[in-house]
């Protein structure tokens, strides 16, 4: 094999004395005899081709770790211990010179400044599991005169990973296409990268016309002019196929579905050239209104649905209902049944006529998709927010992210690790020591676009060993990112006046409807976790991101029968004062009551549960007034023991969130009990008008 000879012009400091001035040079003890440079051994490191980079330090230890150097070659102020890796007796500067590799083909190897960059990723493409790439590097360390050979031995061991795709490819046409050419490796992901080819195409069941259709250089090619003449005017075909996707090692089988409608334009009817619609929406989106008309035109009336029908169901699924021409989808009817893995489909089908009752040819096709997702929303979007992922498992730096972006500072930061020992759940946690570490975590992972309809509540738990004083721990603050100045920490919160030693919650809530975050309705949001001013140790674990809005719609109150909603007679039990029924609302007079008056409410059963947050909403007015405030608490009971939280109703309403971990009175199973929602005021004197009760769960 050639050989390929590197020059590393870098000059790397194992040892480094103290100077009186910035000129370099170094104050040594002349021994009188010059000592030739040491190690305690070659580097040897083993590493799978999906590892994050890794840094390996020629001047290091064994395992290519940093030892006492710090990467710019002076020693590392917080280790003393200097000899676990290339060492000099007498103190002076030491270089790598004369490197040579065993590969000819450096791809995933790079050297710079002494430090031997490795991205295994690299060379995904040219290896298979039980495929290994040996990189062999030989280099000498010297300190100018005298030098010692090692060698450093870089394993990278291939994976096999099967193509993946989410599901078949569907896709629709009318008469208006003639010829179109489809990418079948559309929403198709390769972990190895290697080059994926398609072939095999077959066709799936009967088909009741022959569509020409062929894979031409990778593209399914579909020629429609070959069934025009022969399917009815306003037929509906579907044709069904199947090819194979391969890799070097595996073939998988994949799915195409062809939907034909003969259809052109009928004569003063509603007119639209888009027959096929699709809308993909995960178990924790917001409640989405479908506009069933899109892209309908009509000069003469205004055009409405009719017949509107789902494909195998005799009544709308759950969480589906129309309105008008409007269709509202409530995904979070799925939540409970879904797994991330899973999806729920529906496919719809409609009418379009105008206000003459002209209707447009053939039938309008919808297909909705609700896919199941973890509701942190965090671990959700990939990052690896409970710390949990063994691969990022050690020191947190360029080399592993977890996924961080570092910000603008990062002073005396000696730690930042992922490690058993930060844990408060699972097997890790992460520990921060320092003074300025600055951490933040880039829309991708947190909000890629605030919506004004979003509401959510982001938090993590904090156990703090050592802090600057009771405000010493770190500033969390939410923002439109990226930002060059750390999106002005100081207007983020953080924990004060927490005891050490002891895990605590962090929470903060956020809304495109309410603000300051209205301002940033159409931004990507970003959150920054900064230490900063001051020496400290921090154990953090378990960042969360939960959309609540998701959960808060009418369809989905737990209190029995809308009782909340005082617009029946039905039996009202309260505590104290007088109540009673007025017109749609509940009056509550407190007069006498020195305790206040109570109103408890019915909750389905079986829907208060653990590992949730509950959102209680309603309109209250007292006396008359939306100016008058309203001390209230809320609390979800069995009778004794409760989930609470108290707060102000502020110009006629409010929204209260409780986290059920940290507002309960005690671990119950609230789903083996009888629940209600009591509400209590406690203004004296006063008359109070509630209507509108709601009460929402939105699962952790």
């Amino acid at each position: 094999m050639m050989k390929k000879s590197l020059l590393v012009s870098a000059v790397l400091s194992a040892l480094a004395g103290c100077s009186d001035d910035n000129s370099g040079i170094v104050n040594v003890v002349d021994t009188g005899e010059n000592d030739a440079p040491t190690h305690q051994g070659n580097i040897t490191v083993t590493l799978n081709e999906r590892d994050k980079t890794r840094l390996v330090y020629l001047l290091g230890t064994t395992t290519g770790a940093k030892g006492g150097v710090n990467d710019n070659g002076t020693p590392d102020d917080t280790s003393d211990d200097f000899t676990n890796a290339a060492y000099d007796a007498d103190g002076d500067y030491l270089q790598v010179i004369d490197v040579q590799s065993n590969l000819e083909d450096m791809t995933g190897f790079h050297i710079e400044n002494g430090v031997l960059v490795v991205r295994a990723a690299e060379l995904k493409p040219a290896l298979d599991a039980a495929d290994t790439r040996t990189m062999t590097l030989t280099y000498k360390i010297s300190d100018g005169e005298l030098s010692v050979e090692r060698t450093a031995t870089i394993n990278v061991e291939g994976a096999e990973s099967t193509p993946v795709f989410e599901s078949g490819i569907e896709i629709g046409y009318t008469k208006a296409t003639s010829i179109d050419e489809l990418d079948l490796l559309m929403g198709v992901s390769d972990e190895d990268d290697e080059t994926l080819i398609v072939s095999n195409l077959q066709k799936v069941g009967t088909h009741n016309y022959n569509l020409d259709a062929s894979i031409v250089d990778g593209k399914l090619r579909i020629d429609l002019d070959s069934i025009k003449s022969q399917v009815p005017d306003e037929g509906f075909e579907t044709f069904e196929y199947t090819y194979d996707i391969a890799d070097r090692k595996n073939t998988l089988t994949r799915s195409i579905k062809v939907k034909y409608i003969a259809v052109e334009g009928v004569e003063g009817a509603p007119f639209f050239t888009e027959y096929f619609l699709e809308t993909s929406l995960t178990e924790n989106s917001n409640p989405t209104v479908v506009d069933l008309l899109q892209d309908v035109t009509d000069n003469d009336s205004e055009p409405r649905i009719k017949d509107f029908k789902v494909e195998g169901l005799a009544e709308l699924p759950k969480g589906v209902f129309v309105e008008g021409n409007e269709l509202t989808i409530v995904p979070a009817a799925y939540a409970e049944e879904l797994s991330p893995s899973q999806s729920q489909e529906f496919n719809f089908s409609y009418q379009i006529e105008d206000g003459n009752g002209i209707t447009a040819a053939g039938r309008r096709q919808l297909k909705l998709t609700i896919a199941g997702k973890n509701n942190n929303l965090m671990l959700a979007q990939g990052f690896n927010a409970d710390f949990e992922n063994v691969n990022n498992v050690g020191p947190v730096n360029d080399a592993n992210t977890n996924n961080f972006l570092f910000g603008w500072a990062n002073w005396n930061c000696p730690v930042k690790e992922i490690k058993a020992e930060s844990a408060r759940t699972g097997s890790y946690g992460w520990r921060l020591e320092g003074e300025y570490c600055h951490n933040e975590i880039s829309s991708d992972y947190f909000v890629p676009m605030l919506e004004a309809e979003d509401k959510y509540v982001t938090s993590y738990w904090l156990r703090s060993e050592e802090a600057n004083g009771p405000a010493g721990n770190p500033f969390v603050s939410i923002y439109a990112g990226p930002s060059t100045d750390g999106a002005r920490f100081w207007n983020g919160t953080r924990l004060e006046g927490i005891s050490l030693n002891e895990w605590h919650i962090h929470e903060q809530f956020f809304s495109g409807s309410s603000a300051p975050y209205s301002e940033l309705v159409g931004n990507p949001i970003w959150l920054s976790i900064f230490k900063y001013a001051g020496q400290g140790k921090h154990d953090i674990d378990d960042l969360s991101l939960v959309r609540y809005s998701a959960f808060m719609h009418p369809m989905l109150d737990l209190i029995e029968g809308d009782q909340g909603l005082f617009d029946d007679s039905q039996t009202i039990n309260s505590n104290g004062g007088a109540v009673e029924l007025s017109d749609g609302q509940l009056s509550i007079d407190t007069t006498g009551s020195a305790s206040g008056v109570t109103v408890s409410l019915p909750i389905t059963a079986n829907s208060v549960k653990t590992n949730s947050y509950y959102i209680v909403t309603f309109d209250a007015v007292r006396n008359g007034d939306l100016a008058n405030d309203s001390a209230v608490t809320v609390k979800l009971t069995n009778g004794s023991e409760s989930i609470m939280a108290s707060g102000t109703v502020s110009n006629g309403m409010i929204e209260l969130v409780m986290n059920e971990l940290t507002t309960r009175s005690a671990d119950v199973d609230w789903s083996q009990e009888t629940m209600t929602l009591d509400i209590t005021f406690t203004d004296a004197d006063s008359t109070i008008m509630l209507d509108n009760v709601r009460l929402y769960r939105a699962p952790q």
